[in-house]
């Protein structure tokens, strides 16, 4: 009822008229509604479980990579430290430093035995060099007042070599270690001139800053390569005697063991002016008595290198924010900044709005050129945690005040108490799934309004008999002439049969479905038995178009002698059991040393390691199944009385490997790592197995392998016989 109260309409009017809109609504319309928005709703249930799912994924990879990395960092200098070591040993067992270390300390007791006192000339040249040039100097790059006469030695030996070797020396500021000898006619510069060729072609060529001589009773440095003002002193009562260089000199004095290296994590050197020097020392033996303490710099160039992939960040895939780096059980450094390297102003500015670096710290990174032992990027409790195994990918706020994701792992290196980081921005690690959200959105707005055009296209098709009848119908009822009723009237008919059709329709599709299901589980049993298990996963998901860039893997390529004679030679039951059991035992042997068959072409036999499961060791993993596979086809009792001899290519390096074809496919590998493989295969011998420099590199020291021919561009090696000792693990 209309009711006026106060003068305002109260009726129910605006009611009816929304009732009449919605009824004046066809039916074709609200079809198309409900359509659209049930696919609308399905959309959006849809991308709200790909994006949980994606950032799950998503997070899931960001961390397997930078995982990746750490290990791969950790791996990298756990092999560069073991390796110093052992040339360090070596060195110090030569008969080279033996006969130095004896005649130095002899040279230098001449020169600092009582009588033999410098000149007043030389003495005042020594103590100008300290007051005029050192002491400033070390005073500038660590910011610390030190009195001059507290760095100069006072023992005439020390004062003598310093004159003619640091302070008064021919050559020029850092580069004294060209000089073989001063002139000045001692017996000492007669042995310099005899052993430091030697001495300083080794330390150049490992890259190494200095080697020092030390006389073992006094501790004196006898001997140095690179003339530091150290030289000469007594790292017992001398100006550097509280040093961690004397440190580890009393160390090895206590404890003298024969082959022994001992290492000094990073602290700022004063003879260095305050850069961070670490120290590895091996004590020097004859007929079973110290004669000298064998001491080199830790070459921290080399590890810089290491970790920022010399300045190569693409390639570990650290984009713009991360980076790796070396921390101590300090919190500290132990390897240079990424963004200190790339933008030091920009460095400078963050660390300072981060408060990371005090003033004196500050002073000695902008001196010094180096990050390393002077910027803390942790606390002791993050590192204890990862010490116990944890190597968690977490959140935290960096030493630029940045919030990242990082992951730490300790390093096995006996004496150095030093953690692999792997950090980089959250923004970064967000990244994908932003990128994956927002692809979503806009493949979604275009999906709708597709579907909006097709819905409503669809639902007046539909319903066009409907409506045809409903037109003839009112008509009718007016009294006019109708129209076509054939398809007004077949409605009902067409609906019964329609419901018959899709029971049939059904009936159908689930016979096809149970035939292409079992089609289907065929095709991926046969494919089982052709490809690699991670292949046929890729191509059960949906994945056909395979092929993926490896940038370190072995290649292997056998070349079976003999093979082809014995199948041409025998019947064909025969052939076909030879080439099954020769073809079975080398899938085996690659199965247990990680290896994929990849395929086999006549006599040729074609595999890889780090194909699809990525190995550190794929180089020693395929040069062990080379010389398990030349045994075991020697000792395989075929039906025919011949014996394989395979000649073996082994290479290692980048390629790539996937799917060809696309109505049938065909797994293969490409690149160079294969072609050179291939190409060293058939230069082989029967029973040789060759391998390039590459895989050389990479082999352990129990892997023994001569030189095969040292004539072309890239050496060859030969794998000896005996380069695997019967039951030894690969």
């Amino acid at each position: 009822k209309d009711v006026m109260t106060d003068g305002r309409d109260l009726s129910t009017k605006p009611l009816r008229a929304a009732g009449t809109f919605l009824s004046n609504i066809s039916t074709a319309s609200w079809l198309a509604v409900v359509v659209l928005g049930v696919t609308i709703a399905s959309l959006v249930v849809t991308s709200l479980i790909s994006v949980t799912h994606g950032a799950s994924l998503s997070d899931d990879l960001f961390e397997s990579r930078m995982g990746a990395v750490r290990s791969l960092k950790a791996s990298e200098i756990e092999r560069y430290v073991g390796r110093t070591v052992r040339q360090v040993r070596a060195m110090a067992a030569s008969e080279t430093a033996v006969s130095a270390a004896q005649q130095f300390s002899q040279a230098y007791a001449v020169l600092d035995t009582a009588g033999n006192e410098p000149g007043r000339a030389a003495t005042d040249d020594v103590a100008s060099f300290y007051r005029d040039e050192f002491g400033p100097n070390l005073e500038s790059t660590t910011g610390i007042r030190i009195s001059w006469r507290d760095l100069m030695p006072t023992n005439s030996g020390a004062i003598y070599l310093q004159n003619a070797y640091l302070a008064a020396s021919p050559a020029e500021p850092g580069n004294e270690r060209v000089v073989d000898d001063a002139g000045d006619g001692s017996e000492w510069s007669d042995v310099h001139r005899e052993f430091h060729p030697w001495f300083a072609e080794i330390t150049d060529r490992l890259g190494m800053h200095d080697l020092y001589i030390v006389e073992p009773t006094h501790a004196t440095i006898v001997y140095s390569t690179a003339k530091a003002p150290d030289f000469a002193t007594s790292l017992e009562t001398g100006p550097h005697s509280g040093s961690a260089l004397a440190s580890l000199v009393r160390a090895v004095q206590d404890d003298p063991q024969e082959g022994a290296v001992s290492l000094a994590d990073l602290v700022p050197h004063a003879a260095a002016l305050g850069l961070p020097v670490g120290f590895l020392a091996s004590p020097i033996h004859a007929d079973g008595q110290l004669v000298g303490i064998l001491i080199v710099h830790m070459p921290l160039d080399r590890i810089n290198q290491i970790m920022t992939s010399g300045g190569d960040w693409d390639a570990e895939g650290f984009q713009k924010t991360g980076e790796s780096f070396l921390v101590g059980s300090d919190g500290r450094m132990r390897s240079i900044s990424r963004p200190y390297l790339e933008d030091s102003d920009s460095y400078f500015a963050s660390v300072d709005a981060a408060g990371t670096l005090d003033a004196a710290e500050e002073n000695s990174v902008r001196s010094l050129g180096t990050t390393v032992v002077f910027q803390e990027v942790t606390d002791r409790e993050t590192l204890r945690e990862a010490a116990t195994g944890d190597r968690d990918v977490t959140e935290s706020t960096n030493y630029l005040g940045r919030d990242t994701a990082v992951t730490y792992q300790q390093l096995d290196i006996e004496q150095l108490d030093w953690f692999v980081a792997v950090e980089t921005g959250l923004e970064e690690g967000n990244e994908a799934i932003v990128n994956f959200l927002q692809s979503i959105l806009i493949v979604v707005s275009l999906f709708v309004v597709v579907i909006s055009f097709v819905t409503v296209a669809w639902a007046r098709r539909t319903l066009e008999p409907l409506r045809a009848a409903s037109d003839n119908l009112s008509k009718a009822r007016a009294g006019e002439a109708t129209g076509n009723l054939e398809m007004s009237t077949r409605g009902p008919k067409e609906i019964a049969g329609l419901a018959a059709n899709i029971d049939g329709m059904i009936e159908m599709a689930n016979q096809r479905q149970s035939d292409v299901a079992r089609a289907s589980a065929e095709r991926l049993d046969t494919l089982r038995g052709l490809l690699p298990p991670v292949i046929v996963e890729r191509i059960e998901v949906g994945d056909r178009l395979i092929v993926d860039r490896i940038l370190q893997a072995s290649m292997v390529v056998a070349v079976l002698d003999g093979l082809g004679d014995l199948i041409r030679d025998n019947d064909a039951a025969t052939s076909r059991a030879v080439l099954d059991r020769v073809v079975d035992r080398l899938d085996s042997l690659a199965a247990q040393h990680g290896l994929e068959r990849v395929k086999v072409i006549g006599e040729v036999y074609y595999a890889g390691c780090g194909l699809n499961h990525a190995y550190l060791d794929h180089a020693p993993r395929a040069v062990a199944f080379a010389l398990e596979a030349r045994r075991s086809l020697r000792e395989l009792r075929l039906a025919v009385p011949n014996t394989l001899h395979p000649a073996v290519g082994i290479h290692s390096g980048a390629g790539s490997v996937g799917l060809a074809g696309s109505s049938r496919l065909v797994y293969d590998v490409w690149g160079e790592s294969l072609n050179t493989a291939h190409l060293l295969a058939h230069r082989a011998r029967p029973g040789e197995i060759l391998i390039s420099d590459q895989t050389k590199s990479m082999l352990p020291a129990e892997m023994v392998a001569e030189r095969w021919d040292g004539e072309e561009t890239a050496t060859i090696w030969c794998m000896m016989a005996e380069s695997l000792t019967e039951g030894a693990s690969p």
